[in-house]
């Protein structure tokens, strides 16, 4: 994937490049934890500032803030915050949970957030597997 993110040394700076694994899955990490992060504030009934910033530039601070989170701690709080999502939403009914994730933007319901998630890792796995077939074709007409 490629995307605009900020440089460990020039973090207001952006640059362009392909993601590496661990961004990826840092930026998969992102979604789902953003999502839960007023859920639980609306349910525990505890104070949550929405996200300040365009989507894309909050995503890519958080991919640069996780750039030393080892992989399997990536790992674990995807399952972790995907299972929360999971099971907030087999306790209770998600339709009207109205969630404002940036500030300023429109409420959405995490039903509708949820199916967002799934929809955007089914095409992180199918960029995934369209990258490895091209990666394995061009190592096989190398060989």
């Amino acid at each position: 994937m490629a995307e605009k993110i900020g440089s460990a040394e020039a973090p207001g700076r952006t640059i362009r490049r392909a993601w590496r694994p661990r961004e990826v899955l840092a930026h998969l990490v992102f979604y789902p934890e953003a999502y839960m992060c007023p859920v639980r504030s609306r349910l525990h009934r505890i104070p949550w500032e929405p996200l300040e910033g365009r989507f894309r530039e909050v995503n890519a601070r958080a991919v640069l803030e996780n750039h030393k989170t080892s992989a399997r701690r990536l790992v674990h709080r995807f399952r972790s915050a995907n299972e929360e999502l999971r099971d907030l939403c087999q306790d209770c009914n998600p339709d009207p949970i109205l969630i404002e994730i940036q500030r300023g933007s429109k409420p959405r319901t995490l039903s509708t957030l949820v199916l967002r998630v799934e929809a955007h890792l089914r095409n992180h796995r199918k960029e995934l597997a369209r990258s490895l077939t091209d990666e394995n074709r061009s190592q096989a007409g190398g060989e």
